[in-house]
């Protein structure tokens, strides 16, 4: 998912992005700063998964402390909006693995991808 914001405060590291979705707290690890300047920011980040339900997102930028490693919320700058996500990709009931594959060698290849829509 991206989040595009204009007139926040620049992030320059992942951990400087704080997103809550509700109360929901998305891990840094989750986070990508795809651009951010004084004009405008764009976030890419795992949506949680949660069921389909109204929240409220909110974005506060933050200020890394690099001698305690730790961000400052910059509380006065967050953005908020109000976001439902519904999850339409089809969902794998069962599988049966003798059907997808057959013996004639010692080598499974499998080729997984996921698309961001």
């Amino acid at each position: 998912m991206f989040i595009s914001l204009s007139n926040l405060q620049p992030v320059y590291r992942r951990a400087e992005a704080i997103v809550l979705f509700g109360s929901q707290v998305t891990a840094p690890d989750d986070i990508r700063i795809e651009s951010s300047s004084s004009l405008s920011t764009i976030i890419s980040l795992v949506y949680p998964n949660s069921p389909p339900v109204m929240r409220t997102v909110s974005v506060t930028p933050g200020v890394w402390d690099s001698s305690t490693q730790t961000v400052a919320p910059l509380t006065s700058n967050a953005a908020s909006f109000k976001f439902n996500f519904l999850d339409t990709r089809p969902e794998m009931v069962s599988s049966n693995p003798f059907k997808v594959y057959s013996t004639g060698g010692d080598t499974i290849t499998a080729e997984i991808g996921r698309a961001h829509v």
